[in-house]
């Protein structure tokens, strides 16, 4: 079972990746005051939501002009890189979901694995 948070926090990339739209693995992230280190990363995947929306589209000009369109419709997209990372203490291990939402350039906390 999985607790979701979809909280922001801080992350250190791995030393020598490549700065850019969407970062490396995390190296470290802090949450709720604690440092974890990154022992395994279990998995990686990308999200891309509204792809159909053009990265043009305004909001307020969409809906001032009254076109017609759902509110929703005018949403730039968003890509977003999880990571499932594994970290390993004198406590034991405990997994946790982190991504990267490239709209914000944030780095989140998603899920806790229990």
């Amino acid at each position: 079972m999985g607790h979701r948070y979809g909280k922001p926090i801080e992350a250190r990339q791995t030393p020598g990746a490549t700065p850019g739209d969407m970062p490396g693995a995390p190296a470290a992230f802090s949450w709720r005051g604690v440092w974890y280190q990154v022992d395994e990363v279990l998995s990686v995947w990308r999200l891309r939501d509204r792809w159909w929306a053009a990265p043009s589209a305004d909001i307020a000009d969409v809906a001032d002009s009254g076109a017609g369109r759902p509110l929703a419709d005018a949403l730039l997209p968003t890509e977003r890189a999880y990571y499932r990372v594994l970290c390993r203490d004198t406590e034991g291990e405990q997994v946790f979901d982190l991504y990267y939402d490239t709209a914000t350039g944030q780095w989140m906390l998603d899920r806790v694995q229990d």
